[in-house]
């Protein structure tokens, strides 16, 4: 099963799933998390070890809005998601966020792209996306051929009613 998580900004996808992936030993993947306000980390959930997105003065980047996200590390993320994909004991894979850079076949393009190609159903996918995208996302990686979830985020006690669906769906 593919689950989109979706809401607007700020409205605490990132946070709910890191809360909910912490509670468990079967999630791997990539949340994109915020510090100092402005600024985005790769932060993986199967070690909790974080990489900067921001390129430095002399990295080259990837553009989005008035972001500038390291072309290494991106490269890095998109590498790691094909890691944890592998990872037999992972029963889920999350990928946070899909949006503008994935639509021009950059950001996490690469890696959501080869796991969806050769996708069986054998794992669930958490896809994270704002809520004025998952028409667009859907469309351009071709969802329409899997079982697909649509959950919105909207507040913090959501967060146990996603876990539950979940649950739901593993038994």
């Amino acid at each position: 099963m593919i689950l989109i998580l979706h809401g607007h900004f700020l409205t605490g996808k990132t946070t709910h799933l890191k809360e909910w992936a912490a509670t468990r030993t079967d999630v791997g993947g990539l949340l994109t998390t915020r510090f100092q306000l402005d600024h985005r980390k790769l932060y993986s959930i199967a070690n909790a070890q974080e990489h900067r997105l921001e390129a430095t003065q002399n990295e080259t980047f990837q553009e989005v809005g008035r972001y500038r996200f390291s072309d290494k590390v991106m490269e890095w993320g998109n590498d790691y998601l094909l890691e944890q994909w592998a990872v037999p004991e992972h029963n889920f894979w999350v990928v946070d966020e899909l949006g503008l850079l994935e639509l021009e076949e950059k950001g996490f393009y690469r890696a959501v792209k080869h796991v969806l190609d050769n996708y069986t159903g054998q794992k669930h996918l958490i896809f994270v996306v704002r809520q004025q995208k998952i028409k667009e996302i859907m469309a351009f990686f071709e969802m329409d051929r899997f079982e697909v979830k649509r959950f919105p985020v909207r507040k913090k006690e959501m967060l146990t009613t996603f876990a539950g669906n979940l649950l739901e769906q593993e038994q």
